[in-house]
């Protein structure tokens, strides 16, 4: 039964990531609004205290706007998460059976990837063109606020990780993590097809190390792995949508708005 349990995280984990590299639309074609920031309005590639508080308030009360498909898509992926809650304990177990120095070592590159990847958004910031710095804006946004969003769960759950400590539900590398692997895969998937798999792949590594370091419940790094990508996906509409102008048309006898948008 344990092992059917983990088969389906794993599957999950997995299948999730697949998807998301497969289905996401790229940023560069896309028809709705796109998730990558790229404008020339003075100040758009920065971050501002007031921003950063008016986005994470967006964020959270997101579902607010959500329609029957996206509820319906809320309780299937609770419902799996509760799933694998109740079969925490036999995850564990199955992990800690099969941890070795190779998987050691395979943990330390996915837990690893947040924080390499937050260092590479930090100096492409400051030193980074234009393009680069609204990446990083996107990027650095979306992982303090799905950092945030854990934050504020773990006070409420108050859960105990499997090595004793607190903080457990959800997991704040995970969430990281998959915010991360959301917007390197929505910038440059158009470019380069493999960058999507590449990147959920290693935000599932990252997963798949807090389970092997016993740092973390199978249930947390599920959670943390659907609030980082939602989290990234709902700043990237956010920040999209503010590069959307609409500006009076007058030309002769002609009179009209029109709606532009910067790339």
């Amino acid at each position: 039964m344990k092992k059917l349990v983990t088969l389906l995280v794993f599957l999950f984990l997995f299948g999730f990531s697949s998807m998301c590299a497969a289905n996401d639309p790229p940023a560069k074609t896309s028809t709705t609004i796109p998730f990558a920031t790229k404008t020339d309005q003075p100040g758009s590639e920065r971050i501002l205290p007031q921003k950063l508080l008016k986005d994470t308030g967006e964020v959270l009360t997101s579902p607010k706007h959500w329609d029957t498909a996206n509820w319906n898509r809320f309780l299937l992926l609770g419902g799996f998460t509760y799933l694998t809650y109740k079969n925490d304990s036999h995850i564990q177990n199955w992990f800690q059976e099969k941890r070795s120095k190779n998987t050691n070592n395979i943990a330390n590159v996915g837990n690893a990837f947040p924080v390499v990847g937050a260092a590479y958004l930090t100096g492409a910031y400051f030193l980074g063109n234009q393009q680069q710095r609204a990446l990083a804006v996107n990027g650095l946004e979306s992982m303090g606020i799905a950092v945030l969003s854990t934050e504020v769960i773990h006070l409420a759950t108050n859960r105990k990780r499997p090595d004793g400590k607190k903080d457990s539900f959800p997991s704040s590398h995970t969430a990281a993590a998959f915010a991360l692997a959301t917007v390197i895969a929505d910038e440059y998937g158009d470019d380069d097809k493999s960058v999507p798999f590449l990147a959920y792949g290693l935000a599932t590594l990252t997963a798949y190390g807090r389970l092997n370091d016993n740092r973390h419940w199978g249930s947390d790094v599920v959670a943390g792995a659907l609030i980082g990508h939602y989290t990234a996906k709902t700043v990237g509409k956010i920040n999209g949508s503010r590069n959307v102008r609409v500006q009076p048309y007058i030309h002769s006898d002609q009179k009209g708005m029109v709606i532009s948008k910067q790339f």
